[in-house]
């Protein structure tokens, strides 16, 4: 199956359902929640409480939550 011009702006173009998703899943997306969280965590500590730099921290702290949870069940459904 090649990729084509018209699904290769798609997220997960190439992958025809969501189990075929699921099925190439592999546990290095773990490495962008790290990423995420390392960053949320150097914000907080750069910055005092009620600033734009800490509400992005905390916004970047949620975000990395949803990820954790989306990656942790598509690795349990692997």
């Amino acid at each position: 199956m090649s990729l084509t011009l018209k699904n290769s702006y798609k997220l997960f173009g190439h992958l025809g359902s969501l189990t075929e998703i699921i099925r190439f899943f592999t546990p290095n997306w773990f490495a962008v929640t790290m990423g995420t969280g390392v960053l949320a965590l150097v914000f907080a500590q750069t910055t005092t409480a009620n600033t734009p730099l800490f509400t992005l921290a905390r916004t970047l702290w949620g975000i990395n939550i949803g990820l954790f949870l989306l990656f942790i069940l598509l690795y349990a459904g692997r």
